[in-house]
């Protein structure tokens, strides 16, 4: 039986790092890392913005992203957003650390973070599924966990992304692409594989989609950080994508 407090749990906004949902920039990962002793249902924001929706803003009654995480700045995964939406920006990239403590995720910046699943993990691979997890979810195995979350979470997903009309969903994590797919994508158009791009310094390949009646641009790239995208010339290809589509579009940045 799935326990009903991980049902309500997981199909909030748990595992979302938040923002401003307003922003032109979205990012998706697959889940939370981190080196917990086990699984929790857990809540990282303590207070939640209009429409519960979570950013780190100290002046709105928010957790500060700083103070919660005092070595967020050294995060891989946290460097190539900052990168990324710097470039968008016009703005010089080496000051991201000063950025990803200032103004990343908050409600009057550029950019939402987003995770596909709620649950923290060491490594993203299902033989991580233990026997806390089954005790905690009710689910056997994280195959079945992920089947839930696609049918009952992934439409909170879809739901914001028609609100809210980002002009750029960046999907980190080549290897999950059916995963992003099914959580982005009309079920019509699954299969499809989009069309292909490659990094000029890394050669990688990464998959560009229009979603949204075309309002969204939505990449599927591989992982930004170690293992995946780390060169700031293959960032900033990335943004620059974005750029030369539409001119930027931020409601409520200051």
């Amino acid at each position: 039986m799935i326990k009903e407090d991980f049902k309500v749990w997981a199909c909030e906004y748990s595992g979302i790092l938040g923002g401003n949902p307003n922003g032109d920039l979205w990012v998706c990962g697959i889940e939370y890392g981190g080196n917990e002793e086990g699984p929790k249902l857990h809540q990282d924001h303590k207070t939640f913005e209009k429409e519960g929706l979570p950013c780190w803003d100290m002046g709105t009654g928010g957790v500060d992203y700083t103070q919660t995480y005092p070595d967020c700045t050294a995060w891989q995964f946290q460097q190539k957003i900052a990168k990324i939406s710097l470039t968008m920006k016009n703005k010089d990239t080496k000051d991201y650390k000063l950025y990803i403590k200032e103004e990343l995720c908050r409600s009057n910046e550029n950019t939402f973070l987003l995770n596909l699943y709620p649950l923290r993990f060491k490594k993203s691979d299902d033989e991580y599924w233990t026997k806390k997890h089954y005790d905690l979810t009710g689910f056997p195995n994280k195959i079945a966990y992920k089947a839930w979350c696609m049918k009952h979470r992934f439409p909170t997903f879809r739901d914001l992304v028609k609100k809210y009309k980002p002009k750029a969903l960046i999907c980190s994590g080549a290897g999950y692409a059916s995963d992003f797919k099914c959580a982005f994508l009309p079920s019509e158009n699954y299969f499809d594989k989009g069309i292909e791009h490659e990094l000029p310094k890394s050669k990688k390949k990464f998959h560009a989609f229009k979603i949204n009646n075309n309002q969204t641009t939505l990449l599927i790239t591989p992982f930004l950080g170690q293992g995946g995208i780390m060169s700031d010339e293959d960032l900033g290809a990335i943004a620059y994508h974005f750029i030369n589509a539409k001119s930027l579009r931020c409601t409520g940045c200051g």
